[in-house]
């Protein structure tokens, strides 16, 4: 539903506005009635509200449908899936929250992935991870390199003095990779004995699963950092919408009365905050009678942000 979004709110209703209505009710419908036997009221009130019919309990079992099946296309989706998972473990590691822009993710793809993967869902996993670009690596030792960590505790009792040069070994990189086991030297240590990981190259943050690498670079322009800003103002907007009991498709004025930095955000990214808000006019002062007003904080900044339908 969050994916549609934009084709929900489309003032024309042309096939696509029409296709996304109409695979939400069948996906509605279909739902209401399979979780019906155990939760029958709220499934009751979908099924009765969308189709009109007396009620859910009196329906028929959904039938299993083979041909809706896509199973390259759920494959592909997983994958999709698995890429924005890793980059918002890395947001995470970085604390930095989704709705700030960043430059670019790099994503080097496991064995038996198409790279056309990459060029259909570009703008689905760009939009996802909320970056700017993304560039395709043709080998994950590109952006990560292997590094092996000792366990001197338990290497002291079965090398003794080795121990000291198998460590300075291990640092300098001379050490080869055996499955879950490491050749360092002349010794072949068990894993149990150390510990392998990956680290990004040249100061990238990187995540690795199933074979999928994903890098994302965490350097925040000033530039990025005001259309993070702008995005939260487009939360706050939302969030007042709500507060307001707007329908989803009503059109609003908006006010948004701040300084500094966050004041220059808001007028470069004016347009977006009105398309992300269904505004038809923003602005910066003066009278403005909203149906709600509350005060809001951004990066230290003080905001009022009121809002007001038609």
């Amino acid at each position: 539903i969050r994916r549609s979004r934009r084709r929900f709110w489309k003032s024309d209703s042309d096939e696509d506005k029409n296709e996304a209505y109409g695979t939400l009710y069948y996906c509605l419908v279909k739902l209401s009635q399979i979780i019906a036997p155990f939760t029958p009221y709220i499934s009751e009130e979908i099924y009765t509200n969308l189709t009109g019919k007396e009620s859910v309990h009196l329906s028929d079992w959904p039938q299993f449908d083979k041909s809706k099946i896509d199973i390259p296309l759920n494959d592909e989706m997983r994958t999709v899936q698995l890429i924005v998972n890793l980059g918002h473990s890395l947001r995470a590691k970085k604390k930095i929250k989704v709705r700030q822009p960043l430059a670019k993710v790099k994503i080097a793809l496991p064995e038996g992935v198409s790279e056309s993967l990459l060029d259909d869902q570009k703008e689905v996993i760009l939009e996802e991870l909320n970056v700017k670009d993304l560039e395709l690596m043709s080998d994950g030792t590109d952006m990560v390199e292997m590094h092996v960590t000792v366990n001197a505790k338990l290497l002291g009792p079965k090398y003794g003095a080795d121990v000291q040069h198998i460590i300075k070994a291990v640092k300098e990189g001379q050490f080869e990779i055996d499955g879950n086991r490491v050749k360092v030297l002349k010794f072949m240590l068990e894993e149990d004995e150390v510990e392998i990981g990956y680290k990004g190259k040249e100061g990238l943050d990187v995540e690795s699963e199933a074979g999928m690498v994903v890098a994302l670079d965490a350097e925040i322009t000033d530039e990025l950092r005001r259309e993070g800003y702008a995005r939260d103002v487009v939360r706050y907007i939302q969030e007042l919408r709500k507060e307001a009991d707007y329908q989803v498709d009503d059109r609003i004025s908006v006010l948004v009365e701040t300084s500094g930095d966050l004041k220059e955000a808001v007028a470069e990214f004016s347009d977006y905050i009105k398309k992300e808000t269904l505004a038809d006019e923003l602005q910066f002062n003066g009278d403005f009678d909203g149906d709600k007003e509350k005060m809001f904080e951004v990066d230290g900044v003080n905001a009022k942000v009121a809002v007001k339908k038609g």
